[in-house]
């Protein structure tokens, strides 16, 4: 089975989603999600990795992506979207994971899906690179 089928199960596994296209791929899931009078926000895992097939590599980056619609303190209805950071480093997610966890609440463990990415892509014989 190749590397993309492996990461594929696994996102199916976790209830994300696993798109693909040439070696470029993202496994997105939907975190959390709030609802208020006329708004809702929702929070997003994304992660990002790229396979090289001759220098048998991936190269991996997380992020939390939050984004919402609706009224907004009586100022009208808006549309937004913004990320928080774009780094696999498990201090950056935790932080965030706090930060959103005073707004949101949710049970999903951002560190296993590195772990698991990277486990499967040892066991395929390709390298790790968190970007």
């Amino acid at each position: 089975m190749a590397l993309i089928d492996d990461i594929r199960a696994y996102a199916g596994s976790i209830g994300a989603e696993c798109k693909d296209k040439h070696g470029k791929g993202e496994l997105t899931r939907l975190v959390a999600e709030r609802k208020a009078f006329l708004s809702k926000k929702k929070l997003v895992y994304s992660a990002k990795f790229e396979i090289d097939e001759t220098a048998k590599t991936i190269s991996f980056v997380e992020m939390l992506k939050e984004s919402g619609a609706g009224l907004d303190g009586g100022s009208g209805f808006q549309t937004e979207t913004y990320k928080t950071g774009a780094k696999t480093r498990q201090g950056m997610i935790a932080e965030q994971s706090v930060l959103f966890g005073k707004t949101y609440v949710y049970q999903f463990e951002f560190g296993k899906v590195p772990a698991e990415i990277r486990r499967l892509a040892e066991a395929a014989g390709y390298r790790f690179i968190p970007a």
